[in-house]
């Protein structure tokens, strides 16, 4: 290349950067409304002066998942740790596995290494806000809607009431924002044929995985899919400078779209994929009953003209059967709606995948209705998920799109703004309506029930016994007094016990234990019997937390808080039948029918240990002695003294990932009571250790860094060779 002519290609390129930095700062205007409107719509979160704290079905997805998880991640960052594994929950949990956390999210890792837990949390539903607002904007603009125009029907998109009603899923809205961005890249490579839009896309829909909703980016792969090979947006030019034409072109743009998103997310989905197999999640949720009794019908769409036809939460006056109010709520304003209808009809032929997603996404959500909901099933990974309406999102956003064909129609823009600002106010009135908020000063302080459980130094767990409608019936919903909630922190709800770092034998989450609730379900039928008391005493139970008053000789009430003034007083009963995580037996009991055998009346978990498979020896005789030396996270070390060996019993949860170690040799890991670990040990002293080395977060790492190599060796290449050639 001669000197002029890379001179020339210099000149070219700075051009290219001019204009794009001045790109950013003309769209910085549009990061500004977006934040300006945020906090207009949710004030309290805005000025941190408030965390969210929305009821939902039997409890709180915010208080009970959310803000826990989050809190976990900023205590393990701040503490330089990866949170692969926690002990406050289950009996011990893979939690990064189970997704929702978002640990390796990029905007987590951010927020959470660097800000309190609090100040994050409400920091990741700004961001929601505003980056949704600016990825829909992007692509809006993209596919040719005027700059004003953009704006606006990316406004009411992400200010819609789908956001609001879900804002105690937080992890939900951090996978949602991401597809209007995939859709954009997608977009720009069909009309230019430049693969650094496919890495666009495809690190888009890693960072959506990552965001630990696997529903949405099961749908974004969907509608990916149907992008590549519906739309028709490859110009001429483009098809005759590549080779192998159309379908060939779409084809290798979508694999590596997909290859790249699931490479560099593979630090999340392997996990998830291992932890699959221990919950009811392996065999989906054909035969859910909930897939049907929480179902979208016809007479739910209704509410996207009329939000409140059959009530709200906010005053506990939601009344439609076999309904939830915030899953079944896609309201986007009525003009809006209409308007968006409206432009559907006009442009069907122009905008066909958006068109077709609109329909498609109505039959999926109504498929109950409609009773294909077993041919649905039929395709791979549906059945995976219980409530398909939420899809409906899709829908809101081809119609926030079909509107601003219709919008720009207007030539007054005086009558445009009056439009806009009308459907703002209606968004507004609703989102004012969906969530309840509390003093975080007030949220953050102890309850005073962890002040009693911290004076016990012994290593213990806690079980509740409550009923959450209790507080949202007696206070109308949230639309009062909010007390029964700062209060309702005393039961320790699984997971909000994590906060105050008190293990709990229970938690909470998408991905629950399958062999746990097989256990829950035997102790359902016995109720607060011996049986079931000495099962939750093996698991570590010292404490039970609840409202009932609890008559058995094998309880003594410790202390009493009061719940609100027309509720029953919050009760802690303690645990005669309690054991310590870590003790020695020497016997076993061989069984297939190891729940039978657990609770059978004379069993006695301090003599033997249920196993299901052979050891060297049944029955050892003489003492053993145990003692716990080390117990953290992913590392438990125990000193073990017998007379003639026997078996280490540790109430911890058997998972894949847990190694062994008797005096730094690897041994074998035996299924416990059902759910826990034992160890055969020797005679004599003897240090056991067991580490959690999770072989599949291990290489999902690995996979996941290699792919970061590639994509930024690819990026920096292409620059280098845009720059040269």
């Amino acid at each position: 290349m001669s000197s002029g002519k890379k001179y020339d290609k210099i000149i070219t390129f700075n051009k290219k950067a001019f204009k794009l930095r001045g790109l950013v700062k003309k769209n910085a205007s549009i990061i500004i409304f977006s934040t300006v409107l945020t906090l207009i719509f949710l004030p309290k979160i805005c000025l941190m002066t408030h965390l969210p704290i929305t009821p939902g079905l039997g409890g709180s997805d915010i208080t009970d998942l959310n803000f826990p998880y989050r809190h976990f991640l900023a205590n393990s960052l701040k503490n330089y740790k990866v949170p692969v594994w926690s002990n406050l929950i289950w009996c011990g949990y893979p939690l990064h596995a189970e997704g929702q956390g978002g640990f390796c999210y990029p905007l987590n890792v951010m927020l959470f290494s660097v800000f309190p837990a609090d100040i994050s949390f409400n920091l990741s539903f700004i961001l929601n806000f505003v980056l949704c607002t600016f990825f829909s904007f992007l692509f809006f603009a993209e596919i040719g809607l005027k700059k004003q125009t953009a704006v606006f029907s990316a406004t009411i998109f992400s200010f819609s009431g789908f956001f609001f009603c879900h804002i105690q899923h937080l992890n939900m809205l951090n996978a949602v924002i991401w597809f209007p961005l995939i859709f954009y890249f997608i977009e720009r490579y069909l009309k230019s044929g430049d693969y650094k839009n496919i890495a666009g896309a495809g690190i888009s829909f890693g960072i959506q995985i990552l965001a630990g909703f696997p529903q949405f980016a099961y749908y974004t792969l969907i509608f990916s899919f149907l992008y590549f090979f519906v739309e028709k947006v490859i110009p001429l030019s483009v098809l005759q400078s590549k080779t192998g034409g159309n379908v060939l072109y779409r084809v290798k743009g979508f694999l590596l779209f997909v290859l790249i998103g699931l490479g560099i997310s593979a630090i999340q989905w392997l996990p998830t994929l291992e932890l699959v197999n221990f919950t009811a999640r392996k065999t989906g949720f054909a035969k859910d009953p909930a897939r049907w009794w929480w179902a979208y019908d016809f007479s739910d769409l209704i509410t996207w003209l009329v939000p409140f036809k059959y009530g709200l939460p906010f005053n506990n006056s939601f009344h439609k059967l076999h309904s939830i109010f915030i899953e079944n709520s896609f309201y986007m304003s009525k003009i809006a709606f209409v308007t968006g209808v409206i432009g559907l009809f006009y442009r069907f032929k122009k905008n066909t995948f958006f068109a077709v997603t609109v329909i498609l996404t109505f039959i999926i959500a109504l498929s109950s209705s409609l009773g294909i909901t077993a041919f649905l099933d039929s395709v791979p990974g549906f059945e995976q998920f219980r409530l398909h309406q939420r899809i409906l999102i899709f829908t809101v956003f081809s119609l926030c799109l079909f509107f601003g064909y219709i919008f720009e129609k207007l030539k007054n823009n005086f009558l445009k703004i009056l439009v806009f600002l009308l459907v703002v106010a209606d968004l507004f009135y609703f989102a004012n309506k969906q969530n309840a908020f509390y003093k975080k000063s007030d949220w953050m302080d102890a309850p005073p029930v962890v002040e009693f459980m911290k004076k016990d130094k012994s290593d213990y767990r806690v079980w509740n016994i409550n009923s959450y409608n209790l507080a949202f019936n007696c206070v109308n919903g949230f639309s009062g007094e909010l007390m029964p909630y700062l209060n309702y922190r005393n039961f320790l709800q699984p997971n909000s016990n994590i906060i105050w770092n008190i293990p709990a034998i229970e938690g909470h989450g998408g991905l629950r234990p399958k062999r746990f609730y097989e256990i829950w379900d035997e102790m359902m039928k016995r109720g607060i019997s011996y049986e079931t008391l000495r099962f939750i005493g093996l698991a570590g139970g010292k404490y039970i937390i609840t409202t009932y008053s609890i008559t058995s000789p094998y309880l003594d009430i410790k202390k009493e808080y009061e719940y609100y003034t027309s509720l029953p007083a919050i009760k802690i009963y303690e645990n005669k039948l309690f054991m310590e995580k870590a003790f020695f037996v020497k016997d076993m009991v061989l069984s297939s029918e190891v729940i039978e055998q657990m609770f059978n009346k004379d069993f006695n978990p301090a003599q033997a240990v249920v196993l299901e498979e052979t050891t060297r020896k049944y029955h050892y005789t003489g003492k053993g002695n145990v003692s716990v030396k080390k117990y953290l996270d992913g590392e438990v070390e125990i000193e073990v003294t017998s007379d003639n060996g026997g078996f280490l019993v540790l109430t911890d949860s058997f998972y894949p990932g847990w190694k062994a170690f008797i005096d730094g040799q690897e041994t074998k890991i035996y299924k416990a009571d059902y759910i826990f670990r034992a160890v055969e040990v020797p005679p004599d002293r003897h240090l056991i250790r067991f580490a959690y080395k999770p072989y599949y977060f291990i290489v999902g790492k690995w996979v996941s860094v290699f792919s970061l190599f590639c994509l930024i060796f690819y990026l920096f290449f292409a620059k280098i060779k845009n720059l040269w050639i």
